[in-house]
């Protein structure tokens, strides 16, 4: 049992849904040469496109999600609250005893 009543940890699913966390999910950064294909109807850009990895949260609606009625995914950023902590001296202030919670900006 979780500390809290409405958390729970999930088994896996190939089926996307909101409020899933995608841990290090790779994140193309399109460059110059992307969108002139994009423009030109080509199927390859000239340069290779920048690829980060980031911590994600599923926004879409999930029932969009499932009936397919979405063309892109709403991405959000997040970073443990450890982490912005460490950036905000209000945030050590009101959660300087937290643990395992997560910060959406």
């Amino acid at each position: 049992m979780s500390d809290f009543a409405w958390y729970s940890r999930m088994s896996y699913s190939s089926d996307l849904t909101q409020g899933d966390l995608l841990m290090q999910c790779p994140i193309p950064f399109p460059n110059a040469s992307m969108y002139k294909a994009i423009l030109e109807n080509e199927a390859t850009a000239e340069e290779p496109v920048d690829i980060k990895t980031g911590n994600l949260v599923v926004l879409s609606q999930a029932c969009d999600l499932v009936n397919e009625k979405l063309d892109t995914v709403v991405l959000c950023p997040y970073w443990p609250l450890t982490e912005i902590m460490k950036t905000s001296e209000y945030l050590k202030r009101v959660f300087g005893k937290a643990r395992n919670q997560h910060t959406i900006y």
